[in-house]
């Protein structure tokens, strides 16, 4: 559940002699032995405070990383104490990108993150022009 990718270039694992074995990780290079590798870019986000103790990279939506990990062995919450999993799978990384949660309730609509009645919104400009 790791992910070794360096924008920079160069190479992220070096092996002196060894052979390194990797499983499901996301990595730049590619080149190791193991399984369920993904070479794609992460598309990271830049480091920064997302909550928890130390500042982490963010996973945006649609990173390869997403989803892709496994629990086996894997920490129950990220670095910033958020449960996992919180969509389809275990996300790779010490960052859990957070789901959206629908909004509102109660059949209301939702504005500027607040439920009203959906019959208040229709009447309120009726009254308004009523006081007129």
């Amino acid at each position: 559940n790791c992910i070794f990718w360096n924008d920079g270039g160069g190479n992220e694992i070096v092996e002196n002699g060894a052979v390194a074995v990797v499983t499901r990780s996301v990595v730049r290079d590619g080149f190791l032995t193991g399984s369920s590798i993904i070479t794609e870019d992460p598309d990271l986000g830049p480091l920064a405070d997302n909550g928890g103790l130390t500042q982490t990279h963010a996973l945006p939506a649609g990173s390869s990383a997403i989803d892709k990990g496994t629990s086996a062995g894997a920490p129950s919450t990220d670095q910033r104490g958020l449960s996992r999993p919180q969509g389809s799978g275990y996300d790779m990384g010490a960052f859990e990108f957070e789901v959206a949660s629908p909004g509102g309730g109660g059949g209301g609509c939702g504005i500027w993150g607040t439920s009203f009645p959906a019959i208040l919104l229709l009447i309120l400009p009726m009254l308004l022009l009523i006081r007129k």
